[in-house]
Order: C-alpha cells, then structure tokens, then sequence
C-alpha cells in the first residue's frame, strides 16, 4: 500500500462510525498500523472497529495490537485522571481559578471512554497573575520539571503559552498555560474574563468535578491550536476531538464565528470544520462564509500536512521560512536569528539555563551537534521537500 492510500485508509477509519474497511493484506494493516500509532490513534481504531463485522478479515496481530493500545491507554487515562484531580484540588485551595483545555477536557468530557484519547500532557488554564504562584504550588506538591525543561518559569511567561512543563510521581505530565489565543487575550470577546465568564462547570466518571471552556470557546481553541498554532503537526486526532465535542455538546454557532472573526480565525474555522464534515456527515456544522470556503486543493493539502512524518515537521518548516524569505540578506537575518536569539528568548527555551553565556553555548552546540546533522540528513529524505511545499501552499491560503 502507497503511503497516500495509507492516509486515506486512516482517515476513512477515523470517520463516523460504522466505517467501511478496505480489503487489506498483512502488510497493508502493518502499513497502517505504524502510521495510526505515530499519531496515537490505535486506542480509536480499537473502538472504531468494534463497530463492524469485519474482525474475521483483519490480521490477529492487529487485532491485538489495538486491543492492547487501548488496554494501555485506559491505564494512562486512569493516572492522569488522578492528577487532573489532584491539580485541581491544589489550585483551588490556593484561591487560583483554573479551567482545563484540550485533552484534559475531552478525554474526560467528550470522548465515550477517556482512553480512547491519549494524550501527551495535561494542559491547564490558569490567570496570567497567578501563573508563577500555580506554578510553585505545584512544585511545592512534589511536581518536578524534566531535564530537557530546565528554565527559570518567570523567563517563560509572556513569551509562551505555557510554563515549563511538570512531572508528578506516576510520569504525567501538566502544562500551566496563560493563554489561549494567538491573536492575545487582550481582545474584548477573547479576553480570558470573558472566557472565564463563559465557562461551564463540568462532571464526568474518573475526573474531578471542575471548570472547563465552555464548548463554544473549547472548539475555538482546538481549532486555533491546530490550524495557526501547530499547522496541522497535531496529526489527525483534531478531526475525531471536534467530531466528539460536536456529538457531546450543543455549539453556540452565531457566538463561534463572531469569536473567530475578531481573532482572524474564519479560515482555519472552515477548514478544520469542512474536513470533519466530510468525515462524519451526519454533523450538523453551519458554516459562515461561503468565499473562504476551502477549495479542494487546499483540502488536499491540509490532509497531507496532517498525516506526515513528525519527525522532519521541524526542518520543513525552518526550510518554508526560508524560502518565504525573497533576498539572499533575508535568509542569512534568519539564520542568524537562530543561532543568536535574543538574551530573552534564550532564556526561555526549554533546557536553558539561567547564564546567557552558557545558554548560547549549549545552543550553539546542540545546533552543530544534532540539528545540522539532523537537517543534512533529512535533505536527503524525498518527504522533505513535498513537506516543505506543502506547508508553504497551506500558510500563504491561510494567509490570503
């Protein structure tokens, strides 16, 4: 099987359940296999096949391969369940408001079973004022950062959208994020008291009862995160994490797209929207504006960027700034900026300590010693190049 049928395989099978399985070789299953599993999608296909009768055509191997994934993942679930309640707990007897994003709040609160939703972290809302005093609550509670994370909190916050990220003893991982939108929250409607003001308090089994987005603003945010913030790197999940909030939840349509109006969204919005449409059609998903309707070109190329390879993202996306840039002088501004970022940007990427000097140094050599070789290496890889036009198509459509 061609990686292209691969992906589209992958998408058919991440669709409205029933969905309809192709005749597939051994191979063909192993294929797709490695590809749903570097998405972390197994746990999905596990339940996405269950319901059909097409089990007697499927490789035994496979069959328990998912099964175990999503034996392993409802495991996970039921740790960063604990967590989840464990930080609300702690925030909360702090007197700091918090609200959960993302997986946090889907894997518990949309999806039938939280395993069915695997997710890297725990991402937590919290008031930019009390962001650094959350953030030593938690450390204080025995919440450690990872060696790769290793800088000062304060020197993050204003500079990203969350904090160094944090380990509790069972390996979860929490992110404290201050905000939301890339447009910033100073926006009357995407304010984070307006946020706050919308959202709903929610319960479901193995999570606490606690604040969450309300689901208008939730989908805002999954689409922002993944169409502007990401580029789509997120992988394919983003289209079964709309479908199930859009199946769990009642959307406030006239709200939605006025939000995305104001923080320039309406593009992604119809994107991410059209192509869950397309793959659970019985959803009820008004869309706004029929000109910035995504053409099929463009749908095409949003499916390919979701579906490659992870690992080269990184170099194709420095290559597409690059190429973005029209004078030799331009290119060389860019280089140049990486490898003498600003003493305030350094100090906030992750793995840098609080010496400046010691930081370029640290830069400088995992530059020479990992990313170069990396990129060399890459360059040689056909993939790199169909990523890297790829991601220019998508960014000069989303910029239009």
């Amino acid at each position: 099987m061609s990686r292209q049928l691969a992906q589209r395989q992958l998408l058919t099978l991440l669709g409205e359940p029933p969905v309809t399985v192709s005749e597939l070789s051994e191979q063909d299953w192993t294929t797709l296999i490695g590809m749903a599993s570097r998405h972390r999608l197994l746990p999905l296909l596990h339940w996405q096949l269950s319901h059909i009768d097409a089990k007697a055509s499927i490789p035994p191997l496979v069959l328990e391969r998912l099964s175990n994934a999503y034996r392993n993942a409802t495991l996970q679930s039921l740790k960063q369940g604990a967590a989840l309640r464990q930080v609300t707990q702690l925030l909360e007897a702090a007197g700091i408001d918090s609200l959960a994003l993302k997986g946090a709040y889907l894997a518990f609160y949309a999806y039938p079973t939280a395993g069915l939703r695997p997710m890297r972290d725990l991402d937590i809302l919290v008031p930019h004022a009390q962001a650094l005093e959350a953030f030593d609550c938690l450390r204080q509670a025995g919440f450690k950062q990872p060696e790769h994370a290793k800088g000062q909190a304060e020197n993050w916050l204003g500079k990203h959208w969350h904090l160094p990220p944090l380990i509790d003893n069972n390996g979860v991982c929490v992110e404290l994020h201050t905000s939301v939108y890339t447009a910033g929250d100073t926006d009357d409607c995407l304010s984070q008291s307006h946020l706050r003001s919308r959202a709903i308090q929610a319960q479901a089994s193995g999570a606490p009862a606690m604040k969450v987005l309300s689901p208008t603003d939730q989908l805002l945010h999954l689409i922002v995160h993944a169409a502007y913030q990401h580029q789509l790197d997120n992988g394919p999940l983003i289209i079964s994490d709309i479908a199930m909030l859009l199946t769990k939840h009642s959307i406030d349509w006239p709200l939605f797209w006025n939000l995305a109006e104001h923080g320039g969204y309406r593009k992604g919005c119809h994107l991410l929207l059209e192509m869950t449409r397309q793959a659970w059609p019985r959803l009820d998903i008004p869309l706004a504006n029929a000109e910035q309707h995504p053409s099929e070109e463009v749908m095409e190329v949003s499916k390919h960027l979701l579906l490659h390879v992870l690992e080269s993202r990184r170099d194709a996306y420095f290559l597409m700034l690059l190429g973005k840039q029209a004078r030799l002088s331009e290119k060389v501004s860019l280089i140049v900026q990486t490898l003498f970022p600003s003493r305030e940007k350094l100090l906030s990427t992750q793995g840098t300590p609080n010496s400046t000097l010691i930081g370029y140094w640290m830069r400088w050599q995992r530059f020479f010693t990992q990313r170069l070789p990396e990129y060399l290496r890459a360059r040689r890889n056909p993939q790199l190049g169909e990523q890297t036009r790829l991601l220019a198509a998508y960014e000069q459509w989303l910029d239009s």
